[in-house]
């Protein structure tokens, strides 16, 4: 997340204020997915980048069995093998969340379409902009339940 924060600050130093309260918002409502403990084992990972080694000490601190990064180059399968974390780019993340839970799934896209009011969006509208945005897998998927969109 601080990674994340730095980043779109520097892109729009205009809006820090409305970023960090974005990030308080998101730190209180998920306070247990944030990992501590990891930066001891930073040192002693190897990664193609080395700006990425906190990622992979997180996800070994906390037993994560995926990262969800579309930078596969950075994070090559063989080098996660040896720690059992497999990497998917975020369309298949979400693709394989809803085949396992597609009734919530479905009411989560559903609420995020409902959300766009100015214009609303329609469904196809929806799953066309989901495709666009690299997320294509999960589009199709939504197509299935579109009366629940």
């Amino acid at each position: 997340m601080d990674e994340w924060t730095r980043n779109v600050i520097a892109l729009k130093p205009d809006l820090r204020d409305s970023i960090d309260s974005q990030v308080d918002a998101i730190r209180r409502a998920f306070d247990e997915c944030f990992v501590t403990g990891h930066m001891p084992l930073i040192d002693g990972l190897k990664m193609p980048d080395e700006n990425d080694r906190h990622v992979l000490a997180a996800a070994i601190r906390c037993s994560a069995q995926v990262i969800v990064t579309e930078n596969k180059r950075d994070f090559p399968q063989a080098l996660l093998e040896e720690y059992d974390i497999e990497v998917l780019g975020a369309d298949d993340m979400l693709a394989t969340t809803y085949e396992l839970f597609p009734s919530v799934a479905a009411r989560a896209l559903g609420k995020v379409r409902r959300r766009y009011r100015n214009p609303p969006m329609g469904v196809s509208e929806f799953l066309l902009d989901l495709t666009r945005a690299g997320l294509p897998k999960l589009a199709a998927i939504g197509r299935q339940d579109i009366d629940l969109l």
